[in-house]
C-alpha cells in the first residue's frame, strides 16, 4: 500500500548510478530510471584496465569488491558488466552529468550504446559541474527535467509549483 506498482522508478547517483544500470538489465519493473554522476564505465573489463575507478584496487579489494583481477576472475567482472546486458533494457534512462566529473567516457558510452540498441535514453551534460550539481541554474533544469521524465514515463501530472500527481489514481 505504499507505492502503486505500475509507477516504479529507480534512481543512483555515482556507486549507485552503476547499481541503477544493472538492476535495469535485469528487470522490467521499474518505468524509468535516472542516473547521475556515472563515473563507473559499464564494462568492467574497460575500467579496470584504464584504472579511471581509483586503480586496479577500487575492483580488486575496494567497493567494486570482485575479489581479484580480471584474469582471475574474468566470469565476474563479466557478469558484473552491466554493459553486456543492456539490450535487456526495457527501462527509459535519464542521464545526468557534470561536465567536470572525471572524464566523460563512462556517460558517453552508456549513452551511446543504448542509442544504438534503439533504447529510450537521454543525457544532459551540466558545465562547469562536478560530482554533484551545485549551481542553482542546472540543479533548477535537472529536477525540472527528472520531475518532467519521471511524469511522462510513471503517468504523472507535474503543477507548475513541481507538486507531481497520478494523472489517473488507481482503483484501490
Amino acid at each position: 500500500g505504499y507505492a502503486d506498482p505500475e509507477r516504479l522508478a529507480v534512481m543512483g547517483q555515482s556507486y549507485g548510478s552503476y547499481n541503477t544500470l544493472a538492476l535495469i538489465t535485469q528487470t522490467t519493473r521499474f518505468k524509468a530510471a535516472v542516473v547521475t554522476a556515472a563515473v563507473l564505465h559499464p564494462d568492467l573489463f574497460a575500467d579496470y584496465l584504464a584504472g579511471s575507478a581509483g586503480g586496479t584496487g577500487y575492483y580488486e579489494q575496494g567497493q567494486g569488491n570482485m575479489g581479484g583481477s580480471i584474469w582471475e576472475y574474468p566470469d565476474r567482472y563479466y557478469e558484473n558488466s552491466p554493459l553486456f546486458r543492456f539490450d535487456e533494457i526495457e527501462t527509459p534512462l535519464l542521464i545526468g552529468q557534470g561536465e567536470n566529473d572525471g572524464d566523460l567516457v563512462p556517460t558517453h558510452a552508456i549513452f551511446v550504446a543504448l542509442q544504438r540498441l534503439g533504447k529510450p535514453v537521454e543525457a544532459r551534460v551540466y558545465q562547469g559541474e562536478g560530482h554533484v550539481l551545485s549551481q542553482r541554474a542546472n540543479v533548477l533544469d535537472f529536477w525540472n527535467r527528472r520531475l518532467e521524465f519521471l511524469a511522462e514515463h510513471l503517468e504523472l501530472s507535474v503543477a507548475s509549483n513541481g507538486m507531481v500527481s497520478p494523472t489517473q489514481v488507481p482503483e484501490p
